[in-house]
């Protein structure tokens, strides 16, 4: 999830990755949080997506399709 984090990550090496990152996005299901998403390195054709984050108990139930 964050290859360039010192383990154990601690919440202050967190929040200053997250400050570089963009549109940070929660997928809920039915009340629960499922997943965890954003961007970084955006440009004016492209960007990339980051720290892509599947709860155990929602893989392999389609969290990540459209």
């Amino acid at each position: 999830m964050f290859p360039k984090g010192t383990y154990p990550l601690t919440s202050q090496q967190l929040e200053e990755e997250a400050l570089r990152r963009k549109c940070p996005t929660v997928l809920t299901c039915s009340g629960e949080i499922a997943g965890y998403a954003n961007l970084y390195d955006s440009a004016e054709n492209a960007c990339w997506l980051g720290n892509v984050i599947v709860s155990p108990a929602f893989r392999g139930r389609g969290a990540g399709t459209p």
